[in-house]
């Protein structure tokens, strides 16, 4: 099951940069496809929420293509996705309106959660590249959902997996859109600055929430909150810690990367 989550948790954000610099056969099937997601989700009038979830499943095939690519060019994840977060510290200068920093603020947030989640996965579940090449890519998001309900394990922790799984996708795809907007490969109204800023902070928060719970990540939360919380997470202490987001980016997830970020130092 680990290995089969490796598909939806990968960062395909990083990969979609990656992209501008190289264009083989491959690399521009999958941009060709990125971009092709991309006009159906920005041209619409709908939300962006709700184009981004009618989506999930074609989103989840360009991750699998995705997955094959990666599992080939032997690519780092984590390089790059560091290569990216200074890439955006750079860009930050060329911002001049709030809504806009907000957007960057809570970008730069939700790329920082992602990639702890990520790191703690890795360290705790390592993929080899035998392990990477016995992943099975040739499955549906239909699929990994009915394999996932089938596990044997209990129903809250199946719920919290599927949810973890469609909260990791659309934040990776409202990463790109934010990521391009930064990078000022795309324009957005005001309107849909501020309705992606605030959907980016929000699906952040319940995927670092989700992340805890199921024991993929594991802070030092009592560092930074006196109350005493022990694994796994409570469904309230989630929903309790995702409504924080309305308090902006200083909230209790940004205070734990900061700390772990500070031992660094």
């Amino acid at each position: 099951m680990t290995q089969s989550l490796a598909i939806p948790l990968s960062p395909s954000f990083a990969l979609s940069v990656y992209f501008r610099e190289i264009k083989e056969p491959m690399e521009k099937e999958i941009e060709n496809e990125i971009e092709k997601l991309l006009n159906l989700i920005i041209k619409s009038r709908r939300p962006l929420e709700k184009n981004i979830n009618n989506l999930l499943s074609e989103i989840f095939d360009l991750k699998i293509k995705l997955l094959k690519w990666a599992i080939k060019k032997e690519f780092d994840f984590q390089k790059i996705s560091q290569e990216l977060l200074i890439e955006l510290e750079q860009a930050k200068s060329r911002i001049k309106k709030d809504e806009e920093m907000v957007l960057f603020e809570n970008t730069l947030f939700s790329l920082k959660v992602v990639i702890k989640v990520l790191n703690s996965i890795l360290k705790q579940y390592p993929l080899s590249d035998q392990k990477l090449e016995e992943i099975e890519t040739d499955i549906s998001y239909e699929q990994l959902k009915v394999a996932i309900k089938i596990e044997p394990i209990s129903e809250r922790i199946k719920n919290s997996i599927l949810k973890l799984v469609e909260t990791s996708l659309s934040l990776d795809f409202a990463l790109i859109l934010a990521i391009l907007f930064i990078l000022q490969i795309y324009k957005f109204s005001k309107k849909r600055i501020i309705e992606l800023s605030k959907l980016i902070k929000d699906l952040a928060q319940e995927y670092g929430g989700l992340a805890i719970n199921l024991q993929l990540w594991k802070p030092d939360i009592e560092k930074i909150i006196p109350k005493k919380i022990s694994y796994p997470v409570s469904q309230e202490i989630i929903q309790e810690e995702k409504e924080l987001a309305d308090a902006g980016i200083s909230d209790y997830l940004k205070q734990i990367i900061d700390e772990e970020e500070n031992e660094l130092l």
